[in-house]
């Protein structure tokens, strides 16, 4: 293959040597392969991490919650209100809190959901996530998660012993009026597990159970109130106009609240910690980048007779310019082309690789109680991998510009000198 004459002396001067100068360009490549390796995979996972969490937060939730922060006591008027919205395709009411479960001598304090198990199907995929018995939600029934049948040991079948903060106010209540004879006292609630649901995020599948709807607002003494109605929308990614315009007709306290609002904690901290991981780690390519810089510095200073033999033969400097900024093109090639091909190889087997470490060395990488998935989720956008690339090589190519330029202005009589 035939070469100009840039990318050909550019080329010649790279070629392995048993020099200093070969050693440091050979770091130079392998501190590009590290920096695009490692950016691609961390944002990688950062994206797939944004896009699970969102998926999981759907799946379990609605796209709208009406509440006031307390107990709505006319619901029947509140969906008369909804109706007027013809963006909103199915509603639910709930009641939600905590409580306190016992079976066999363990204790649990989970969030407790009542549901209408009707028409939760059409605002959440909670029946999609079952894995284990049956979608059951009679007066007695519980459906738990995973994380929390392996906790206690329960399964389908198992009975469970629930307090409500009903059950414990009473109990504190007869404790202080004891001498006056009061012996009014509400007992627990014994439920049926009938099933078991898996929805790939720890919190839920450790932290919630469901139960009829019926049966929450009798452990919370509602008297037909609920905490609040699910809400689902044509489109999810525009519940905030939908939201404006409900809260326009609801009445105060009484508000709407999307589900970006409710969980944006979650996602203001990702999208900041994924900037951020691209801020810090582009650092290694830079470090990369004074590598090649150095590199070519002092290949410039060892090439003076080449270059003023060359300039005396008639290249022009802007050909000796090109000659050292392809060494740095060339650097930043080679090693943005490693790192691509190592990133995305480490985020296809991203997973079995956490789990040798954790077998070999017994490394936990991605620990589920912290994390709240099973498994490290990942999601490449080309858009991310041209930037990760592109940025690579302009800071590649930048760093040879210092040699470069005082290469092209050596002066060719002074080149010759130097050198005899």
């Amino acid at each position: 293959m035939k070469l100009s004459f840039e990318p050909f002396m550019a080329l010649r001067y790279l070629q392995p040597k048993r020099t200093f100068v070969s050693v440091i360009t050979i770091i130079s490549v392998i501190g590009v392969t590290l920096g695009v390796m490692v950016l691609i995979l961390v944002i990688s996972v950062m994206s797939g991490f944004q896009r699970d969490l969102r998926e999981k937060i759907l799946g379990m939730n609605a796209h709208l919650t009406v509440a006031n922060g307390g107990i709505i006591l006319n619901p029947a008027e509140v969906f008369e209100v909804i109706k007027q919205e013809p963006r909103i395709k199915a509603a639910a009411p709930f009641v939600m809190g905590p409580v306190l479960i016992e079976y066999m001598n363990k204790i649990s304090t989970p969030y407790m959901k009542g549901i209408d198990s009707e028409k939760e199907r059409d605002v959440s995929k909670l029946q999609n996530y079952l894995i284990q018995g049956e979608f059951d939600l009679s007066d007695d029934s519980v459906i738990i998660g995973t994380e929390l049948s392996k906790q206690l040991g329960m399964q389908v079948g198992d009975k469970m012993i629930v307090y409500s903060p009903r059950n414990i106010t009473s109990i504190l209540q007869k404790q202080k009026d004891a001498k006056k004879g009061d012996e009014e006292f509400y007992l627990p609630t014994e439920l049926t597990v009938k099933g078991i649901f898996h929805s790939g995020m720890f919190e839920y599948d450790l932290g919630f159970i469901f139960v009829n709807l019926d049966t929450a607002q009798r452990l919370y003494s509602l008297n037909g109130g609920v905490h609040g109605i699910a809400l689902m929308t044509d489109d999810p990614f525009k519940a905030h106009e939908i939201k404006a315009s409900l809260n326009q007709k609801l009445h105060l306290p009484i508000q709407a609240r999307d589900w970006m609002e409710l969980n944006q904690r979650f996602f203001q901290a990702l999208a900041t910690e994924k900037s951020m991981m691209f801020f810090l780690l582009t650092f290694i390519v830079l470090v990369a980048g004074f590598g090649i810089m150095s590199t070519l510095i002092t290949v410039t200073v060892q090439k003076t007779h080449d270059i003023g033999l060359m300039k005396a033969l008639g290249a022009r400097s802007i050909q000796i310019l090109w000659i050292f900024l392809s060494q740095g093109l060339i650097v930043g090639l080679l090693g943005t082309a490693c790192g691509l091909a190592s990133g995305l190889f480490l985020v296809e087997f991203r997973n079995p690789v956490k789990d040798i470490l954790a077998n070999v060395f017994h490394i936990e990488v991605f620990p589920k109680e912290i994390y709240l998935f099973d498994s490290i989720p990942a999601l490449t956008r080309s858009s991310d991998v041209a930037v990760i690339c592109g940025v690579s090589i302009l800071i590649c190519l930048l760093a040879g510009l210092i040699p470069a330029i005082r290469a092209a202005r050596m002066e060719p009589i002074q080149a010759l000198r130097q050198n005899y």
